[in-house]
């Protein structure tokens, strides 16, 4: 005869050893995650200038066994994001190695320069490496082309700075004026002489206006860049060129014409010619008096000098200038 209690055995201590299981919680999903993410490693990058926070600052981290050295790259297989109002940017889950951690020059915002802007660190399985990037404070130039009042299109920028310190990225970020001749120039560096020239063409060549800047601190500067009304009936004209003085028609060169105008602007034109096409008609030229230069250019047959001379444009009036060359001796 059997005995009841031994057969109820088993199943009394299944059901105890289910109840025990059911009261044991589950791990929470990010315990699950770092479960899962067993053998990788984290990358904490702070983005600073003067040692204070920058956001909105896109900082890619990438394999080094990518091409592209450091600098930006369109790279799936990077990982990206924009750093946050603390100036960090945190990368997980990322596979041990070593890795480029780099920001994206075009997006930086318009009051700061890149200082340095890429740097390389190990990730290690269950540790976080430490990136710093960091960036100077920049100033920025607003200003606006003018034709009297009147804002002016079609005008472009040339910027240049002749001491600042230097940067992995562009500096001098300029926008060219708008309908309304509104324009801005960011990132300018502190402390430097800074040139901005607006630019109109006419006939073969420019109008000028520069204006120079000093910016001694962070701050948005203004200024207009104020053109010459043109009078076309004022606008003269001239056939001009080279000529050797021993045998005529000089071989391959360039002529030069400059006109620096007492109100502040400057035009400037320029052209390259050959043998058969020295003597060459320039129209549309302001009136005032111009200095003129011609030089050989390399690979010329002969090579030949001559001296500076100026021209004075009268108004509307039509002029015919030669340029006397010697060759070389």
């Amino acid at each position: 005869m059997s005995n009841p209690t031994r057969s109820l055995f088993p199943l009394v201590a299944f059901a105890c050893a289910v109840f025990a299981v059911a009261l044991v919680p589950f791990p929470p999903s990010g315990a699950r995650a770092a479960s899962g993410a067993k053998g990788t490693g984290t990358v904490e990058v702070r983005v600073v200038a003067l040692g204070e926070p920058v956001a909105g600052v896109a900082v890619q981290a990438r394999s080094t066994g990518r091409p592209g050295g450091e600098v930006w790259m369109e790279d799936s297989t990077a990982v990206a994001d924009t750093s946050d109002a603390e100036g960090r940017v945190r990368f997980t889950g990322l596979a041990p190695g070593r890795y480029h951690v780099v920001g994206h020059c075009g997006r930086l915002p318009g009051d700061v320069i890149a200082g340095n802007l890429a740097t390389k660190v190990d990730v290690v399985p269950g540790h976080t490496a430490k990136a710093t990037l960091t960036l100077r404070r920049g100033g920025r130039i607003v200003g606006r082309a003018l034709v009297g009042e009147r804002g002016l299109s079609g005008v472009s920028l040339q910027t240049e700075a002749t001491d600042a310190l230097s940067s992995t990225c562009p500096m001098l970020e300029a926008r060219n004026p708008g309908p309304d001749g509104r324009f801005s120039v960011g990132k300018v560096p502190v402390g430097s002489y800074v040139w901005v020239k607006g630019i109109r063409p006419l006939g073969r060549g420019e109008i000028q206006v520069w204006r120079d800047f000093r910016i001694a601190k962070a701050e948005t500067v203004t200024g207009t860049w104020n053109f010459p009304p043109i009078d076309s009936t004022q606008l003269g004209s001239v056939r001009i060129g080279v000529r050797l003085a021993e045998s005529g028609p000089a071989d391959r060169g360039r002529l030069e014409l400059l006109h620096l105008d007492k109100e502040g602007w400057r035009y400037t034109l320029g052209f390259d010619f050959s043998e058969g096409d020295s003597v060459t008609l320039l129209p549309w030229l302001p009136p005032g008096e111009y200095t003129v230069r011609a030089m050989a250019t390399p690979g010329v047959k002969r090579w030949w000098n001559a001296a500076s001379d100026t021209l004075v444009i009268a108004p509307g009036a039509s002029h015919t200038k030669v340029l006397t060359a010697r060759l070389r001796q």
